[in-house]
C-alpha cells in the first residue's frame, strides 16, 4: 500500500522503522538532530533511535 501511494505522488512516512532517519520524515537540515542534542544531550530518551546522534559525555 505504501509503495502504491508513493507511485501516485502521496508522501508516506513509515513510522515502523528502527531509526528516525529511515522513516521518510528526517529533514536534510538535521533539525531533529539539533533538537535532540539540545534537549537530550545524554541520549536518555529513545536511546539508539537516531543513527546520527552521538551522546554528550559528561566528565566530572
Amino acid at each position: 500500500m505504501i509503495d502504491y501511494c508513493r507511485t501516485i505522488g502521496v508522501f508516506v512516512a513509515n513510522p515502523h522503522v528502527n531509526y528516525l532517519e529511515d522513516g521518510g520524515r528526517f529533514r536534510a537540515d538535521n533539525i531533529q538532530l539539533l533538537a535532540k542534542q539540545r534537549y537530550d544531550p545524554r541520549g536518555l530518551l529513545n536511546p539508539g533511535k537516531m543513527i546520527t546522534f552521538r551522546k554528550e559525555t559528561m566528565s566530572r
